[in-house]
């Protein structure tokens, strides 16, 4: 079973903008993200502890995109997905930032850059390549020490 949680329209009054000007008045952004966290228990303990925070994850955005100026949206898209990879237990983060009022002519919609970024792993699961004596002895060693 696989499941996603989406949050749509976070709001973000940030400084961002290839020009001096741009980045020093503060302008309309807005954040959606779709991601995958392992949150399967939560659908059976309706426990918030068994999943992720949606409102601590826009707290954080928040903080990030109004807490320091930015000359790309690219680079605070980034600067997001890499704070909340490292902060949740997050698998897979789809995310899309745009100006909703883009200092540009002709343009009546939003511009702005989507990512997607997927957690690497942090080790190898497949027992094939240890040494069969490790292989033999996992059990008696405590949990995350390797």
């Amino acid at each position: 079973m696989s499941s996603s949680i989406v949050v749509k329209g976070i709001q973000l009054s940030a400084r961002c903008g290839v020009t001096e000007r741009e980045r020093q008045q503060p302008q309309p952004l807005l954040v959606d993200l779709i991601f995958r966290c392992p949150n399967q228990s939560a659908f059976q303990s309706d426990e918030l502890s068994d999943t992720v925070d949606y409102g601590t994850i826009t707290q954080r955005i928040q903080a990030i995109g109004e807490g320091q100026a930015f000359s790309l949206i690219e680079t605070m898209a980034e600067t997001i997905c890499q704070a909340l990879f490292h902060e949740f237990p997050i698998t897979r983060l789809k995310i899309w930032v745009r100006k909703i009022r883009p200092p540009l002519n002709r343009i009546e919609g939003s511009v702005g850059v989507q990512l997607i970024r997927s957690r690497q792993p942090i080790a190898s699961t497949d027992l094939q390549h240890l040494s069969p004596f490790l292989v033999d002895h996992l059990s008696r060693l405590p949990h995350g020490t390797v």
